[in-house]
């Protein structure tokens, strides 16, 4: 017995879905690690020149925004986000306050 469209339908977009959701936490997680690096005051890439606290800020801003989209999309549950925001915010005052 053939099974109906609806159901092959269902597959590739589970699949689409999954691949979205995927792309969207690899991006997350690149950012983090950005942001881990420019926080332990690594030297950017481009040049030699240790980044600023705007650049810090910046990518954090960044990130903020792409957990912000995760929950909306229901990749992150808002306690994760949360607790990642106040990670990130801890670490920069930490950091560059003291």
């Amino acid at each position: 017995m053939k099974k109906p469209t609806k159901y092959k339908k269902n597959i590739k977009q589970s699949l689409r879905n999954k691949i979205l959701n995927l792309r969207r936490k690899s991006a997350i997680k690149i950012c983090l690690k950005k942001l881990r690096d420019k926080i332990s005051n690594k030297t950017s890439s481009e040049s030699l020149v240790p980044v600023s606290l705007v650049e810090v800020l910046s990518t954090s801003k960044k990130i903020e925004s792409l957990l912000d989209k995760s929950i909306k999309h229901n990749i992150f549950s808002k306690n994760y986000v949360a607790r990642k925001k106040a990670q990130i915010h801890s670490k920069i005052y930490h950091k560059h306050c003291f």
